[in-house]
């Protein structure tokens, strides 16, 4: 987890017991609205693009069919 008051990151890696360097976070942000959002954060040590690809794409779903959200 990522200690918004000291900076830090606190936590261990999602599937395993190694502590995490760093944060993979998914954000909403607003083009026409002040919308900012934190939709998701995983601690990790690194991140492929074949892991986070599918990841990319839950979001998105589920903005637009859960939230009503246009994704652009």
């Amino acid at each position: 987890m990522f200690n918004n008051r000291s900076g830090e990151l606190v936590g261990f890696v999602y599937n395993g017991a190694e502590m995490a360097k760093q944060v993979l976070s998914f954000m909403v942000i607003g083009i026409n609205s002040n919308i900012k959002y934190s939709l998701g954060y995983f601690g990790t040590n690194s991140a492929t693009a074949d892991e986070i690809y599918p990841l990319f794409w839950e979001c998105v779903s589920h903005l637009e069919l859960t939230c009503g959200l246009k994704v652009t």
